[in-house]
């Protein structure tokens, strides 16, 4: 199972594999696969993605009804 792994999404090859340790394997895994969650976005930043979308939007609209 780890071969596949280190193999499949790590894009290792089985020689790296083989000669690698466990702890080599678990920091490249760590890397690839971060288990950190994101941060929420803030009040301020989610007012201004929002006004992005709209002006976005409101763009996309001015030109669907000129064509």
């Amino acid at each position: 199972m780890w071969q596949q792994v280190a193999t499949g999404p790590l894009g290792w090859t089985p020689s790296t594999f083989w000669s690698s340790t466990l702890a080599e394997l678990v920091v490249a895994l760590e890397g690839k696969f971060p288990a950190s969650k994101p941060k929420p976005v803030s009040r301020a930043d989610n007012a201004g993605l929002e006004a992005q979308f709209r002006a976005k939007q409101e763009k996309r609209r001015k030109n669907h009804a000129a064509s």
